[in-house]
């Protein structure tokens, strides 16, 4: 059940196929059709998810996924200062989705004459899977595509991973979603959790490296001096509000996550001061 709800999710309209990254929410159950607002919680959670899916069943798609996922949230969710913006509207160019729409005839014109399997793959109608265009998905499998264009799956790799490079840099050249720039301590604490797992899924440092600086962020901005209480959000270089108990709570975890997997026994005092 596990693994066929998580690649239902990351082969529907529901994760960026492209950028990588999960919307927020599906309106159709085969997880094609995406409200298409994306948040940090989410996507925090997805790379805990695929992080504990590649625990217990060792997959280069569930790497994939998680380079993917963190690739989003560097590219476009990180701020200037090291901490995580809140998420990404839905609307761009004057509608919902539009950022992330296609269509057939602009896709098969940027490919070229590799568009054939890829657009194939990616379930491109000539009239559009929704509301006249078309929302990317992985409408075949690799092994699917290998048989109907006969190629290897080394040369369908690198025909798919080309093709995406290539759409991604078009994508980039439109009018972007708005950002909401606020920083959440729960949501970046969070995160801190899921790339501790991440890096003991996989072994890769850049995970380990990054939670222990947004960790380190979050200590600084929002428990500065070690007063009480914490703050609960932080925007233009000011922290605001009282924290909550759920802020509290995901920093005391992350605090015993990065505990985790740099031993550090500072680590345990803080969750010790947090808790108390």
């Amino acid at each position: 059940h596990f693994e066929f709800t998580i690649g239902r999710m990351t082969g529907g309209g529901i994760y960026d196929q492209l950028g990588g990254g999960l919307c927020r929410y599906a309106v159709d159950d085969a997880w094609q059709i995406p409200h298409f607002e994306k948040m940090l919680y989410d996507n925090a959670l997805l790379i805990w998810t695929l992080a504990a899916g590649h625990r217990r069943n060792p997959s280069t798609r569930y790497v994939q996924l998680l380079q993917q996922t963190f690739d989003f949230l560097q590219r476009e969710l990180k701020g200037a200062e090291g901490g995580y913006c809140a998420g990404l509207d839905a609307d761009s160019g004057g509608r919902e989705g539009g950022y992330y729409l296609w269509s057939w005839q602009e896709a098969e014109q940027l490919l070229g004459e590799q568009s054939a399997p890829v657009l194939d793959y990616f379930g491109l109608q000539p009239e559009g899977n929704w509301e006249g265009a078309n929302i990317l998905h992985r409408a075949r499998t690799d092994e699917e595509i290998g048989k109907r264009f006969d190629l290897s799956a080394d040369r369908w790799a690198s025909i798919r991973e080309k093709a995406r490079d290539v759409l991604l840099a078009f994508r980039q050249k439109r009018p972007a979603p708005r950002r909401d720039d606020k920083v959440l301590l729960s949501w970046n604490a969070l995160l801190v959790s899921a790339l501790a797992n991440a890096f003991q899924a996989t072994g890769e440092e850049r995970y380990r490296r990054e939670a222990g600086e947004l960790y380190e962020f979050l200590l600084d901005r929002f428990w500065h001096g070690q007063a009480f209480p914490l703050r609960h959000s932080y925007l233009e270089g000011k922290a605001r509000f009282r924290a909550f108990l759920d802020d509290y709570a995901l920093l005391i975890r992350a605090s015993l996550d990065l505990y985790g997997i740099n031993f550090d026994l500072d680590l345990l005092q803080r969750a010790g001061q947090l808790t108390d």
